[in-house]
């Protein structure tokens, strides 16, 4: 099947959504921050309290960040997650610890995570207060783990959400999408012409999204940032910690948290910017990403 891309004719979808899941290097969390480093295991700083920042010595390819929780992918397709208990094995809500099917992509939500199967299939776990954690049944590309909802690319590229709606969250537009990101009450969808679509509370204007063409977009708790093709970020929304002031680097990936963001350099290297309050917008000393 032909999809248009970017504004480009581009045959193998598959391919594009390949390379965005190899971008998944670096997760912004709540008040910490973890990153994939150059010998392909995970370097994590701020926030400590509840382990989130105490990685797990495996190999892995993907990683991402929740409030206080971390979830990252190993080499072998198979999950492991550090931090809070409640987001790491459902210890206080009825869904099951993780589970030990073969996966491709991965989500972090506030207290819950999402993961894409290799039968292409959604699975969620951590708290179900909301139905979070209980996805529907579809055959999906990608997916976000937010607030207190969790939303999915369809293989058609439509979008299903489910979980809490009391701001319309979980109630996405028509169009086709190639990827998504769940904020604390809003989501946004990345089209596949290459605009970002948002909904949900915009109590800060994170739903404002700017007009353009990006190859990425993150959710924060109230702000979202989107990467142009040419490596530029822009951010909006909530800014009550520098979280929208975007530092002037090409950057390869950008990951949105709690009120601040990181990115990974085209050179290999973090930057990060807005809340410091525990670290989680300093890197590591010397820090460089894999495959640099």
């Amino acid at each position: 099947m032909l999809y248009l891309i970017f504004g480009c004719s581009v045959s193998g979808l598959e391919q594009k959504i390949d390379e965005m899941r190899l971008g998944n290097l670096i997760g912004s969390g709540g008040r910490h921050t973890c990153a994939i480093n150059h010998r392909g295991v995970a370097d994590c700083w701020g926030d400590d309290f509840l382990g989130q920042s105490s990685p797990v010595p495996d190999q892995l390819r993907q990683i991402v960040s929740g409030d206080q929780h971390t979830c990252g992918l190993k080499e072998d397709g198979n999950v492991t997650c550090w931090g809070a208990a409640y987001a790491v094995d459902g210890t206080i809500s009825d869904v099951d610890r993780i589970p030990s099917e073969t996966f491709v992509d991965l989500s972090a939500g506030d207290e819950h995570s999402c993961g894409v199967t290799s039968n292409a299939e959604v699975r969620c776990w951590g708290r179900d207060v909301e139905n979070q954690s209980t996805p529907l049944s579809l055959a999906v590309i990608d997916v976000a783990a937010g607030g207190k909802h969790s939303c999915a690319v369809q293989e058609s590229g439509s979008l299903a959400c489910w979980g809490a709606d009391e701001l319309s969250q979980s109630t996405p537009p028509e169009g086709q999408f190639l990827q998504v990101s769940a904020g604390m009450f809003h989501t946004c969808g990345l089209l596949r012409t290459g605009e970002v679509d948002c909904w949900g509370d915009n109590s800060s204007g994170q739903t404002d999204a700017p007009s353009g063409h990006f190859v990425e977009v993150s959710a924060g708790d109230f702000h979202t940032c989107a990467l142009g093709a040419e490596g530029s970020a822009e951010c909006w929304g909530l800014d009550s910690m520098g979280q929208l002031q975007v530092p002037a680097f090409d950057l390869t990936h950008i990951s949105a948290g709690g009120s601040h963001n990181c990115g990974l350099t085209s050179e290999g290297s973090t930057v990060c910017w807005g809340s410091d309050s525990s670290g989680q917008s300093t890197a590591s000393v010397g820090f460089r990403a894999y495959g640099f």
